[in-house]
């Protein structure tokens, strides 16, 4: 498929540019839903599951939807939030594992994801799914983030979302660094991908600079936890490094060998994020946060 739509874009950018620009726009708003393993489908129907609709959002893709809701446990309320292309199935071991330590486990399917409704959507439609999640469930201890979804959720916090907590798992830092792995896979050109960042910005009524690791992070005071594996092939160990450097309340946590996605059921960094939440952190000293 790669190799098709790399050859589609240089003979589109060559006979008609503005419609390439179109076309890289369509599908960078389009996530690929990828089929969940059989044994994580039986977890979640273990979870009261919800069909919440949203109303009059201003994004764009989906202004009127419905995304689908998993809740389960009782105890400290902490969201679990999944990247692009994902979908609620792939935290059903963190599910359990959140479950068995006392709190209650809260995900869901984002629009054009899992179970939702939508074709399309980006990521401020994700931050409002997480706004209207912290209204219903009346707050929230915490938030786990993986892959954009960490990048969403950092977003959340910086719009007003309050949390005791935030853990980032495989996130990017940079929106830079998701243009140019989205061209890379497709082979558009800059020119086009121009074309996307300004449509980026008018969709989710939000500057492109905000994206950034050092506007996003900036003003975030939330302790954070960010777990990255060093062989991660999709969004490479260096973002998990830059998260860190313009997170001042945050830990780095490295690990190996569980690529982007198997990490979600690595028992020890399930263990260790356990652990994270467990600890009382108190305000940062000398940019640190300090267990207690």
């Amino acid at each position: 498929m790669r190799k098709i739509l790399a050859i589609l874009f240089k003979l589109t950018e060559g006979l008609a540019p503005s419609l390439a620009g179109k076309l890289a726009a369509f599908l960078f708003f389009k996530p690929l839903n990828r089929r969940p393993p059989h044994r994580q489908q039986v977890d979640l129907n273990r979870a009261e599951t919800q069909f919440i609709p949203l109303r009059n959002l201003p994004y764009y893709h989906n202004p009127s939807g419905t995304y689908t809701l998993y809740r389960r446990g009782a105890g400290p309320a902490v969201l679990l939030v999944h990247g692009w292309g994902g979908n609620a199935l792939q935290m059903a071991v963190l599910v359990d594992a959140l479950v068995q330590a006392g709190y209650e486990a809260i995900t869901f399917d984002a629009f054009a994801h899992g179970k939702s409704s939508g074709k399309r959507t980006n990521i401020m439609e994700f931050v409002a799914i997480i706004k209207d999640i912290e209204k219903r469930t009346g707050g929230l201890q915490a938030i786990i983030a993986h892959s954009l979804g960490g990048m969403a959720a950092a977003m959340a916090v910086k719009k007003g979302v309050t949390i005791g907590k935030l853990i980032t798992i495989n996130a990017p830092a940079s929106i830079d660094f998701i243009f140019n792995a989205f061209a890379a896979q497709i082979n558009v050109s800059e020119k086009s991908m121009q074309y996307v960042a300004c449509l980026v910005e008018r969709i989710t009524r939000t500057p492109i600079d905000e994206f950034s690791a050092q506007q996003l992070m900036s003003d975030i005071q939330t302790p954070g936890l960010i777990i990255h594996d060093r062989h991660d092939k999709e969004v490479p160990v260096d973002q998990g490094r830059l998260l860190h450097e313009n997170w001042v309340n945050s830990r780095l946590k490295v690990t190996h060998l569980l690529g982007h996605r198997r990490i979600l059921r690595d028992q020890k960094t399930i263990s260790n994020i356990i652990e994270y939440l467990n600890t009382r952190v108190k305000p940062q000293e000398n940019g640190l946060p300090v267990a207690l």
